[in-house]
């Protein structure tokens, strides 16, 4: 008998897709499509990369390869998301391919498109691509402000330097936390300095 094995990894609770989400739209696309054609689903049922970095591919991740050890030919890959499933374009183009080699049935509840018609492997490029992109294009803003804050001599860091103190502030709901000069901080620092270059 086929079985439906529902795959999620990690995400912050910032984002829209947390592990409640990602469950929710599996295990309702399973209900609604595949429990009625009679595909069981794999043990455990929830397949969920807790704390995996994004920057593993599927078939590195501790229950990605459990999935992959495990998934046979007529079986159901289901994932909501494909900024969950995969890595990138090249893990996603790989992971796929192995899959519908497998004669493994792909599907993501986020882009309902059947992965064995050339049309969904083209629209699952073109996602795969879109993620990548946004996900660059944010990494690049990343070294750009930090880059800024070095030109102007301000801490980036997740520690607070010496000699600066980190303020946090709280608007519609977003923390932020800025530094600021600390002038006691410094002035005991050059205090110390001083009496240790005189022995």
């Amino acid at each position: 008998m086929a079985r439906a094995f529902l795959y999620g990894r990690h995400s912050t609770v910032h984002q829209q897709m947390t592990e409640n989400a990602q469950r929710h739209h599996c295990l309702a696309y399973y209900e609604a499509y595949l429990r009625p054609e009679g595909i069981g689903l794999a043990e455990p049922g929830w397949f969920y990369d807790q704390a995996e970095s994004g920057g593993l591919p599927f078939s590195e991740r501790t229950h990605g390869r459990v999935v992959l050890a495990s998934i046979q030919p007529t079986d159901w890959l289901v994932f909501a998301d494909w900024t969950r499933a995969f890595r990138d374009n090249l893990d996603s183009e790989i992971t796929m391919r192995q899959l519908l080699n497998r004669q493994v049935n792909v599907h993501c509840t986020q882009f309902p498109i059947s992965q064995a018609r050339a049309v969904g492997r083209y629209m699952q490029r073109v996602v795969a691509a879109t993620s990548q992109f946004e996900r660059e294009l944010a990494s690049e803003r990343v070294l750009e402000v930090n880059r800024q804050k070095k030109r102007d001599g301000v801490p980036f860091s997740k520690g607070v330097p010496m000699g600066w103190k980190a303020v946090r502030r709280t608007y519609n709901g977003k923390t932020t936390r800025y530094y600021h000069v600390d002038d006691d901080e410094r002035t005991l620092c050059d205090l110390v300095a001083a009496k240790r270059s005189s022995g």
